[in-house]
C-alpha cells in the first residue's frame, strides 16, 4: 500500500491521473499507464507534495510540486477534486479534516475515518471492504446500507445508532459504554437474516 493520496503525473504536461489513492500499481494497471511518460506522486495530509521526476523529464520535481500546489493549494482541495473523479480501491482518511467533503457514493475497498469529525458527513451507500469509525461521534450519522467487511465503532457512543442492513464481517464495539447491548442485538439480527437468505435455494432448485 502506498501513502495517501497517491497519483500519477506527466511531468511534461502536468496532467494528473488517479484511480486507487492508496496504490500506484493498481492505478497504473487499471488506467493502462505507460511509465515511460508517467511518474509517481503523493499529496500527503500534512500538505507535503512529492511529484517524482527523472533526469530526462522536461521539468524537475520542484517545478512539478509547485505547479500542483498552484492548482490545489491544500490536501483537502486535492481530495475534493479526487472525489469528483472515478475512483477504485480504498480510502485512508483517518484523522483528516473531512468537513464539507462529498465522498463517493460507492467505495470498492475499505474506508478509514477513525478520529475524524464526521458530523454532517454523508457516507457512501455501499462500501466493499470495512468501515472504521473508531473514536468518532456517530450520533445522527447514517451508516451505509451495505458493508462488505467489518464495522469498527470502538470508543463510540452507539446509543440509538442504526446499523447497516448488511455487514459481511464482524462488529467491533470495544470501549463502547453506551448502546452496546442494543448494537449487539441489531448485529445478531443482521447475521441471522443473512444466514436465512443464504439457506434459501435458488429458483428451480427447491427440494
Amino acid at each position: 500500500m502506498c501513502k495517501m493520496a497517491s497519483f500519477w503525473h506527466n511531468p511534461n504536461t502536468g496532467v494528473i491521473r488517479i484511480w486507487d489513492l492508496t496504490n500506484h500499481s493498481e492505478t497504473a494497471e487499471h488506467l493502462k499507464l505507460n511509465e515511460k511518460y508517467w511518474r509517481e506522486g503523493h499529496y500527503l495530509r500534512d500538505g507535503t507534495i512529492e511529484c517524482r521526476t527523472l533526469a530526462i523529464d522536461k521539468y524537475n520535481q520542484v517545478y512539478c510540486n509547485e505547479r500542483l500546489r498552484e492548482r490545489f493549494s491544500t490536501f483537502k482541495l486535492f481530495l475534493a477534486w479526487c472525489f469528483t473523479q472515478p475512483l477504485g480501491g480504498s480510502l485512508d482518511l483517518s484523522g483528516c479534516d473531512v468537513k464539507g467533503l462529498k465522498l463517493p457514493q460507492n467505495i470498492s475497498g475499505w474506508l478509514d475515518l477513525s478520529g475524524c469529525d464526521v458530523k454532517g458527513l454523508k457516507l457512501p451507500q455501499r462500501i466493499g471492504g470495512s468501515l472504521d469509525l473508531s473514536g468518532c461521534d456517530v450520533k445522527g450519522l447514517k451508516l451505509p446500507q451495505n458493508i462488505g467487511g467489518s464495522l469498527y465503532l470502538s470508543g463510540c457512543d452507539v446509543k440509538g445508532l442504526k446499523l447497516p442492513q448488511n455487514i459481511s464481517g464482524s462488529l467491533n464495539l470495544s470501549g463502547c459504554e453506551h448502546g452496546y447491548a442494543e448494537a449487539i442485538k441489531q448485529f445478531k439480527a443482521i447475521k441471522s437474516r443473512s444466514a436465512l437468505i443464504s439457506l434459501v435455494p435458488p429458483v428451480g432448485k427447491q427440494t
